[in-house]
């Protein structure tokens, strides 16, 4: 764009002179002056930034060379004292603005009292006139040029901070995510060492033949998991909402028979991530093994139930108990069956939560939710 206004603002003057200067050097200083700028300008949605500044480079240095030759390209005549200065003169700004975008702020200080100094010289030597005059033009030049050269350089170095500001927001953010999954790991690990390893283990320890038949059944589903746990990442797939609920209801049969059981369903169409049915199961079995567990005092009956609700896009499974309960505020932080086979499981299911309310005497409710994100 400044090419073109500067090209449009010196038109006179390019006509005026061209009977005074080479033919093909007339068009060549064209090119180089207004011509690259105007190329950088079309392409540069398109070029990487070391391009940019490369061709940036070569527009600052082709403007320095024209300014150098230009009393070697005059026919050998002077310009008329009445005409205006050199044409060049009047578009060093497009020069000193492109050295800004492609060199370091000394070289480009460097690059403009040069170009002041040529000024003088094709100024003086150009057409006949008085010292102080050309002398005036350069400290003018120096002045004005000197705020496109600022504006460049500082745009160039506030883009680098910003980039190196993006970079290490990328790191930042790379670091943490890898920190997240590391612990998302982790939490599976603990998770399936508590669910399934320690609940063989501790099966396999009590006496009678539908223990070791129990502990046979739950060795070979724990080494299910473990084979799952470090197969190959598939593709998520999905599940219908019809089996969502038999999954639920089988996991409560399988672990509390004696359970009461029911549902409420919407939409028997609806399909969901394959993951939803997973993290509800596993949760849901560790709550009802809590429930068999701690739940119970000796003597009393213990009643427990699976609700299950599925409403539009959101799912929620509570199990319930009446049996003696237990302080939240005392369950020791190495306890992984709440912190990491319940909440820290339902955290990482995508719109996933969960809610365990209890009290000393009053039983016990855990709910599982998930809203579709």
């Amino acid at each position: 764009m400044a090419s073109i206004v500067f090209g449009a603002l010196l038109l006179p003057a390019i006509f005026a002179q061209a009977e005074f200067l080479l033919g093909w050097w007339d068009a060549a200083a064209l090119f180089l002056v207004f011509g690259l700028p105007l190329i950088m300008g079309l392409i540069a949605n398109w070029c990487s930034g070391v391009v940019i500044r490369r061709i940036a480079g070569g527009i600052a240095l082709g403007q320095l060379l024209v300014m150098a030759t230009w009393l070697v390209a005059m026919t050998g005549r002077a310009l008329p004292g009445d005409a205006d200065s050199a044409w060049v003169l009047g578009a060093t700004a497009i020069g000193t603005t492109a050295a800004g975008l492609a060199w370091r702020a000394r070289f480009v200080w460097i690059y403009l009292v040069a170009t002041c100094m040529l000024l003088i010289v094709i100024r003086y030597l150009a057409s006949p006139q008085p010292f102080a005059i050309p002398l005036q033009d350069a400290l003018y030049t120096l002045m004005f040029d000197s705020i496109f050269a600022a504006l460049a350089v500082v745009t160039v170095r506030a883009g680098f901070n910003l980039d190196n500001v993006a970079d290490l927001a990328s790191a930042n953010a790379t670091r943490v995510a890898m920190t997240r999954a590391q612990a998302q790991e982790l939490s599976r690990v603990d998770a399936l060492m508590h669910d399934g390893v320690l609940a063989t283990l501790l099966i396999a320890a009590q006496d009678g033949a539908e223990s070791r038949e129990a502990a046979t059944h739950q060795a070979r589903k724990t080494v299910a998991q473990i084979t799952d746990f470090t197969a190959d990442p598939t593709p998520r797939s999905t599940i219908t909402v019809l089996d969502f609920i038999w999954r639920q209801q089988a996991t409560t049969t399988e672990i509390d028979p004696e359970a009461e059981f029911n549902y409420v369903l919407d939409n028997h169409d609806a399909v969901l991530p394959a993951e939803v049915g997973g993290a509800f199961g596993e949760s849901l079995a560790e709550a009802l093994r809590n429930v068999l567990r701690h739940a119970s005092a000796p003597g009393e009956e213990l009643h427990r139930a699976v609700r299950v609700s599925v409403h539009g896009n959101h799912i929620e499974v509570m199990v319930l108990d009446d049996g003696r309960g237990f302080d939240l505020s005392r369950i020791a932080p190495s306890r992984l069956g709440i912190a990491i086979s319940i909440r820290a499981r339902m955290a990482r299911l995508p719109g996933g939560s969960s809610d365990v309310v209890s009290r000393l005497g009053h039983g016990t409710r855990v709910v599982l939710r998930w809203e579709r994100p």
